[in-house]
């Protein structure tokens, strides 16, 4: 088990889901990362310490083809194979997994995994939940 560093993917079960992703075709690819995000959002907060952190990885990857996710691209971990470009199903679903995942009632074992009071585990998270959210928003342009 491996643990957060100052980036998603220093976490090594996240860039160990993420190096997974390379071995599978395009759209399985889609259909990996969706159903990381989905597990989360069905299994409401019970889930397993593996099953968060690929959620996050999920998001992450989500997120750093939107407007503003920069800081999820790594240039040392992620997948080398290109991720089919996020559609608003896709976003809504990470949005609602990383709201789960922030939620203090989730599972036990996720909170022990990772301390959700470390101050820059919760910025991470609510970046990340910023940059999905923005993206639902439509983040409109400033009138003057």
């Amino acid at each position: 088990m491996g643990n957060w560093g100052e980036c998603i993917f220093d976490d090594d079960d996240a860039a160990n889901f993420s190096f997974d992703l390379d071995d599978l075709s395009e759209e399985d690819r889609f259909v990996c990362i969706k159903s990381a995000l989905e597990l989360i959002v069905l299994k409401g907060g019970r889930f397993e310490f593996r099953d968060g952190v690929h959620a996050v990885a999920a998001a992450a990857l989500v997120a750093r083809e939107l407007e503003g996710g920069e800081d999820f691209r790594s240039d040392i971990c992620g997948p080398s194979n290109p991720i089919p470009s996020p559609t608003v199903e896709l976003v809504e679903i990470a949005e609602r997994a990383v709201l789960v995942l922030l939620d203090e009632r989730s599972s036990i074992d996720w909170r022990f995994g990772h301390n959700l009071d470390d101050q820059s585990f919760r910025v991470m998270l609510n970046q990340l939940l910023a940059v999905i959210s923005r993206k639902l928003s439509g983040n409109p342009p400033a009138l003057w």
